[in-house]
C-alpha cells in the first residue's frame, strides 16, 4: 500500500509542477511552514475523500508535507485538485476512490 501511496503522490507532484525537476526537488526536500491553510485544507480533504483515506492510511500523513510545500510554493488548490480528479480514479487494479 505504501508504494501505491508514494507512486500516486509522486504522479500528482510531477503533473502539478509540469515535471519541473528543480521545483520537484525543492518540494521533496523542504518542510515549509503552513500559512496557506485554505489551500492545504482543500487539497488534503480532497485527497482523503477521493484518493487515499488519511484516517485509514496513517502512512499518508507522512506525505502530507508535500501538499503543504506545493501550497506554500504558490500552486493553487484548484490545480492540485484538478490533477487529483484526473489521477486518483485511475489504478492498474481499478480505482483508488478514497476507499483505501
Amino acid at each position: 500500500m505504501r508504494s501505491l501511496v508514494t507512486s500516486l503522490i509522486m504522479e500528482i507532484l510531477s503533473t502539478v509542477t509540469l515535471n519541473d525537476v528543480q521545483e520537484k526537488s525543492i518540494i521533496l526536500r523542504s518542510r515549509f511552514t503552513l500559512t496557506d491553510h485554505n489551500c492545504y485544507d482543500s487539497v488534503a480533504k480532497y485527497f482523503s475523500a477521493h484518493c487515499f483515506s488519511i484516517a485509514k492510511n496513517p502512512y499518508v500523513m507522512q506525505k502530507l508535507y508535500l501538499f503543504v510545500n506545493l501550497c506554500e510554493r504558490g500552486w493553487s488548490s484548484e490545480s492540485m485538485i484538478e490533477v487529483m480528479a484526473n489521477t486518483c480514479h485511475q489504478s492498474p487494479g481499478g480505482t483508488y476512490s478514497g476507499i483505501y
